[in-house]
């Protein structure tokens, strides 16, 4: 038999991170790639590791706005090859959380890195909160970005870029089968907020935060994911850990996908306004 392509993968094995942050980027960095080793010694077969916002240092940029725009970098090799070598290591997609410095702008960034190492895509933050725009970050140009995992249509976006409705119908209609969503946020694993997202796209998403305390910040590392009925099939709060599942893709038949996308939507609108509440309020808190 021939080689399989990438269209043809009908599993995608992910790893889901809620990591402990040092101040230092470099302490981070080399402790990512312990955590990428384990990963891939533990489940080999895995195709996609996933690190949530501003994963190269704390986080507090209304508190501390020249601590952040120290550990800003450019994105290059050399900066973050210790990543880019990992991803080539391994035959894995990684996906991290920086503070980008680029020509003399700040950018709250999630670059994705391919099997090869190089970096596939960059999501900057669209939907800044207070403090980030306080500390003198600038958004990105758009409030997601869509690129590919061995060929699955995939979105990369952020909890704060979801906050406009129409973001959210925008991913819904663009059909993605992979949604990842970098956190850094403390978010109740009881509120709405994770099931109106395990609902909202008829896709896996994928999440990913931080956990640990951080000066005065506390964070609960709350991070989930969810398949293509809405159901959260992994989720972790209050350490830190990583959370593996495969993801399937059986094909998408438009007569079965079409009712099954419209039934797990379907309580969407009795969840919206308590959904547009409570993610107000955690947003706010940054």
């Amino acid at each position: 038999m021939g080689k399989r392509t990438e269209n043809e993968i009908r599993t995608l094995s992910v790893a889901s991170v809620i990591f402990s942050c040092h101040q230092n980027p470099n302490s981070n960095l080399h402790k990512m790639t312990s955590i990428i080793e384990e990963i891939m010694n533990k489940r080999p077969g895995t195709n996609l590791i996933v690190f949530g916002q501003m994963s190269l240092g704390w986080y507090d940029p209304a508190s501390m706005p020249e601590y952040h725009k120290e550990i800003s970098m450019h994105l290059s090799y050399d900066s973050l090859g210790i990543i880019s070598e990992q991803a080539s290591k391994f035959g894995v997609y990684i996906c991290l959380g920086f503070s980008e410095k680029d020509e003399g702008f700040y950018y709250n960034s999630q670059v994705l890195f391919d099997r090869f190492g190089d970096p596939r895509s960059v999501h900057r933050k669209f939907n800044l909160s207070p403090g980030e725009r306080k500390c003198g970050y600038h958004p990105g140009t758009a409030p997601f970005t869509v690129t590919g995992i061995l060929g699955k249509k995939t979105v990369i976006t952020t909890l704060a870029d979801l906050s406009n409705f129409s973001t959210v119908t925008r991913i819904a209609m663009s059909r993605p089968e992979v949604v990842i969503v970098p956190l850094v946020e403390n978010i109740d694993a009881r509120s709405v907020v994770p099931r109106f997202m395990a609902r909202a796209f008829d896709a896996w998403l994928v999440t990913a935060n931080r956990y640990g305390i951080e000066e005065d910040v506390s964070w609960n590392g709350f991070s989930f994911i969810s398949d293509p009925r809405g159901r959260i099939v992994r989720e972790s709060v209050g350490k830190s850990d990583f959370l593996l599942q495969d993801m399937s893709f059986p094909g998408r038949n438009i007569l079965l996908s079409l009712p099954r996308g419209i039934l797990v939507r379907l309580p969407l609108p009795l969840m919206a306004k308590a959904w547009k509440k409570e993610l107000s309020l955690i947003l706010d808190k940054r």
